[in-house]
């Protein structure tokens, strides 16, 4: 799912030094959307370029920021120190995160209850068993049978809490 996340100027910065990469420091990225590594796959414009599949990668302190290498800047004709027109989208991971699978058994309280008393190392296992598989249906298979066996257990069961 893909959606508008920042439509702005943005100023074209410089890495010193010989070699320094040129970029665009961008600062409204949830964390919703990144990936193990902290990078974020988007797409949009900058100007009238179009940029498919990019990798915004880590600055610090939740910023992040976009490369723009040399072709990108000769078909801007723009450098460091110029303003663009930066419009991104985000894609969202196929991935499951913990706050997806606690909003999905929201509707569960029961059984979320239960997850939440969980040890940490039986939540990573569930989440795991979800993103082990690319295929979407599977996911979807396996979100479900997880939020039936965790609404089953919580009727008989008390999670051992980690100590």
């Amino acid at each position: 799912m893909e959606n508008m996340q920042i439509n702005r100027a943005a100023l074209i910065e410089k890495f010193p030094g010989k070699g320094g990469w040129s970029y665009i420091i961008i600062t409204e990225i949830s964390p919703d959307f990144r990936d193990r590594f902290g990078q974020v796959k988007v797409s949009g414009t900058i100007d009238h370029y179009i940029l498919e599949n990019a990798t915004v990668m880590p600055y610090g302190n939740g910023k992040f920021f976009l490369p723009l290498n040399a072709n990108i800047r000769k078909q801007l004709q723009k450098q460091a120190g110029d303003t663009v027109l930066l419009k991104i989208y985000l894609s969202r991971s196929s991935k499951m995160a913990e706050t997806d699978l606690k909003e999905i058994l929201a509707d569960e309280p029961n059984a979320l209850s239960f997850y939440k008393d969980l040890p940490e190392n039986e939540k990573s296992h569930y989440l795991k068993w979800i993103n082990d598989t690319q295929n979407e249906e599977t996911q979807v298979e396996r979100i479900a049978k997880i939020v039936n066996d965790l609404y089953e257990r919580s009727r008989y069961e008390r999670p051992i809490k980690a100590q």
